[in-house]
């Protein structure tokens, strides 16, 4: 007889929590991960990878929620870092992919190689800028 998905809390001899779904051994269903420092990730399992529609915490604080497949952002989702900036739109294996819109603060660069200016359509607003448009394996599209 297969295994049924039964609720369960599971406390590591690390100190991580696992409260939810529990299907074969896995974590399969909805459920919840805390770890000791601080990180934290709620939403869907299947087989004991992050699937469907989940929201993860890091230590530092900055947050994703959004669609995950085998443990990776797919899909889309909303990348929110500490210092105010942010990416909302698609991902494809842990990258901006397809359309997006990339927000930051004037004191933050966004990869080394390229710099505001060169980003068409950017907006500024109180030294705050906006570009939205496609990605291609977490670099912007520059046409």
């Amino acid at each position: 007889m297969r295994d049924r998905v039964k609720k369960t809390k599971i406390t590591y001899p690390d100190g991580t929590i696992y409260t939810g779904d529990l299907k074969e051994g896995f974590y399969h269903g909805r459920g919840t991960i805390e770890w000791k420092n601080g990180a934290k990730y709620s939403g869907y399992w299947a087989f004991g990878k992050k699937n469907g529609k989940g929201e993860y915490k890091y230590p530092d604080g900055t947050i994703y929620v959004g669609e995950w497949k085998n443990n990776k952002y797919e899909g889309y989702g909303i990348l929110r870092w500490t210092n105010n900036s942010s990416y909302e739109g698609e991902f494809l294996n842990n990258k901006f992919h397809g359309k997006g819109t990339l927000k930051w603060v004037s004191n933050v660069h966004y990869l080394d190689i390229h710099s505001v200016k060169i980003f068409k359509n950017a907006e500024e607003k109180n030294g705050n800028f906006s570009w939205g448009g496609e990605f291609a394996f977490g670099n912007p599209i520059i046409k």
